[in-house]
């Protein structure tokens, strides 16, 4: 009888176990898909875009394991010098790049993601290879000014939008060259402290560029998705540590009905 019986219950927990695995694997898949943020597919699509990535993929959700650490980079792609009519001023022209400047502030949930650091990559010069977690090497030119660098949890910046956690502005001087091309504003480090999903929210993004009416240039700007997950490898192991302890009782309730019987 117990031959007969502790069989059957491995074999059922061990599909347990492996149906758990699977539908995590599709969760997490299916979650991606939903809330992926939107492609190039935007118009006008000859304007800058402005997008995360984190050095696997780019302007996707991100997937990070609870307890590790996660590091994303904001990017600029198809900077360049071409002068457009203002979109919303047909009298004036603006600027598709001819970076000279950028305002940019940025808030995420503290609750899932916690702050570790952060490295402004300005100018190129100082950063002229890929940096981490992005294709592309930093931005703006030599000489620049910071006006801006400043990261604060509690969202309570002075004279920021309301709930910005970091707020970075840098503009170059007169002496130096535009910017075109793509390239690195910054990379930002998170442990991922709890499961849930954490937006990685773009509250202003303004980029100032040199040769039209006006220095605003036009861009398409995309905000970030981490979703935090347990590792695959924890999940096996909790659920090996249960079915052992199911198996463990259930072994001993029926040697106590063997005993009984006999």
């Amino acid at each position: 009888m117990l031959r007969k019986v502790f069989p059957r219950i491995i074999l059922t927990l061990s599909l347990v176990c492996l149906a758990a695995l699977v539908f995590n694997i599709q969760v997490v898949h299916t979650e991606s898909l939903l809330v992926s943020s939107a492609q190039f597919s935007i118009e006008p699509s000859n304007w800058p875009a402005v997008f995360f990535c984190n050095g696997t993929v780019c302007n996707e959700t991100f997937i990070g394991e609870v307890g590790n650490t996660i590091t994303i980079a904001l990017v600029a792609f198809n900077l360049t010098d071409n002068i457009i009519t203002d979109p919303e001023n047909p009298l004036a022209t603006c600027p598709l790049g001819n970076l000279i400047g950028f305002d940019i502030q940025m808030s995420w949930d503290p609750t899932i993601l916690q702050y570790v650091d952060h490295t402004v990559t300005v100018p190129v010069e100082d950063y002229p290879n890929p940096v981490a977690s992005s294709p592309y090497a930093g931005i703006l030119h030599a000489n620049q000014m910071e006006l801006k660098n400043v990261v604060d949890e509690s969202g309570n910046i002075p004279n920021a939008e309301p709930g910005t956690m970091a707020w970075f502005v840098y503009v170059t001087l007169p002496d130096a060259p535009v910017f075109n091309g793509n390239g690195t504003f910054f990379t930002m480090t998170f442990n991922v402290i709890e499961s849930g999903s954490s937006p990685l929210e773009l509250g202003n993004v303004d980029l100032a560029g040199a040769g039209g009416d006006i220095l605003t240039v036009p861009r398409n700007a995309f905000d970030g998705l981490v979703i935090p997950e347990f590792s695959l490898i924890a999940t096996l192991l909790l659920v090996m540590v249960f079915t052992t302890l199911v198996v463990t009782i259930a072994k001993k309730k029926c040697l106590r009905r063997i005993e009984q019987r006999s």
